[in-house]
């Protein structure tokens, strides 16, 4: 009987630990890392990505990877970004509708005016890279672009 019951097991605590929600009685995320174009604290663990699963950022970009549950990771930047109204201006920036990647896999926030962008994307662990990325850009908004929200995500899994 012990015999059918570990598979189980060990199956319960894989999907925990790649993608769910870490239990209800687990810790939340403390503050770690500081991204500086960003301004904002990052999630105990996150370190900067620079293994072969990343590529490398140019120097208005960072590109950051984290071992913690993915939900944890997204309810953390959430706590960052939002308020009990939704979402919050960030440094002078008024928040874009949700666009780009949101999902199971993915989660995004950006911030646009009529000069510049800031966009912050959280990526599941994929086939390529065993970990989770966090990438944030941000830059100026191309005259073509003014007036409305910059469709600042450009990053595309690697």
């Amino acid at each position: 009987m012990l015999i059918r019951v570990m598979p189980i097991a060990v199956a319960a605590v894989a999907a925990i630990a790649i993608g769910s929600a870490s239990p209800a009685n687990a810790q939340p995320l403390q503050p770690g890392q500081h991204s500086a174009i960003a301004d904002i604290d990052l999630p105990e663990g996150t370190v900067p990505c620079t293994s072969s699963g990343c590529r490398t950022p140019p120097e208005h970009e960072e590109v950051w990877r984290y071992n913690a549950p993915f939900l944890d990771v997204v309810e953390f930047l959430n706590k960052e970004f939002n308020d009990a109204r939704g979402p919050t201006w960030w440094n002078d920036l008024p928040p874009c509708p949700l666009g780009g990647p949101t999902g199971n896999d993915a989660h995004q926030w950006t911030w646009s005016d009529d000069a510049r962008w800031l966009a912050v994307a959280v990526f599941m662990p994929g086939d390529i890279a065993p970990f989770g990325k966090i990438y944030i850009a941000c830059g100026p908004v191309h005259p073509a672009d003014q007036g409305r929200c910059h469709p600042a995500y450009s990053h595309g899994e690697t």
